[in-house]
């Protein structure tokens, strides 16, 4: 990861200061990709965009000086947002700058017609980017130069661990995968809290320790660098209760239900993106 030592004159500009571009502001910060002077930010909500400004000693600009000013644009607002702001800005946009779009479902091509822009990126990051852990999959839209590459990489390792691919196809699978992912272990965490009130925990005790739980097996997994079916056969003794339970996901087709779910999610994907 390139820090601002090797980019002391490189400026970035996130519009669109929710969630997400709070993440964004937070971990160039935190992780010594950029200096507070660095970073413009802009938000349709104009008392919010000065007191994001206030609050990381970043400053604030309207869309169109931050596209003219920026070297690499971080479009970080809703994906319904975006055709308004693409004929704010369209005239506007530096033919040097680098746009970032973590919008989902805006394609490289229809980022390219509305920016009238050629040098853009498509990534799909998750909620863990609030934490500095998610997965981002990215794909860069144009003919880059190493450092380019180097830099856009830095951006998106600041809030986790990235897999730049060749094929924008693969952005749809990756929403399906890692982007929706996060709410699949939290449905699973929610449903396993359940069943552990009704065999006698209270609802905290549930919590903390189906939560230790996932963290634990998710550490554990990291460290070993095994597969993951070998650290389940590693907790599944013969005719134990793991094995018990394996049973009766297979008995329950778990296997389907995780298919099905993961190809509605790509399809749903897919179709938001044409």
């Amino acid at each position: 990861m390139l820090g601002y030592n090797h980019m002391k004159s490189t400026t970035f500009g996130i519009i669109g200061a929710g969630v997400m571009g709070t993440a964004l502001c937070e971990n160039l910060i935190n992780k010594k990709v950029a200096r507070p002077g660095q970073i413009f930010i802009c938000d349709r909500d104009e008392e919010c965009a000065h007191a994001f400004s206030k609050r990381y000693g970043v400053r604030s600009k309207n869309a169109r000086e931050i596209v003219s000013l920026c070297d690499y644009i971080l479009l970080a607002i809703k994906p319904q947002d975006f055709d308004m702001l693409g004929t704010q800005i369209k005239s506007s946009v530096c033919k040097k700058s680098i746009v970032l779009s973590i919008m989902a479902g805006i394609t490289l091509q229809r980022l390219r017609r509305c920016l009238g822009h050629e040098r853009v990126v498509r990534a799909m990051p998750n909620l863990a980017a609030r934490v500095g852990a998610a997965m981002t999959v990215y794909k860069i839209g144009f003919l880059s130069s190493p450092k380019e590459q180097k830099v856009i990489g830095s951006i998106f390792s600041s809030f986790g661990a990235i897999e730049c691919v060749s094929q924008e196809s693969l952005l749809d699978a990756a929403t399906a995968i890692s982007g929706s992912g996060p709410g699949y272990v939290y449905l699973f965490m929610e449903y396993l809290i359940r069943e552990a009130e009704k065999i006698g925990f209270t609802r905290s005790q549930a919590e903390r320790i189906v939560a230790q739980t996932f963290d634990g097996a998710i550490n554990a997994i990291k460290e070993s660098g095994e597969t993951p079916e070998a650290m389940r056969a590693k907790v599944a003794s013969k005719r134990g209760t793991t094995e018990a339970a394996f049973n009766s996901f297979k008995k329950d087709k778990f296997s389907a239900i995780i298919a099905h779910a993961v190809r509605a999610a790509y399809n749903r994907s897919k179709k938001l993106s044409q």
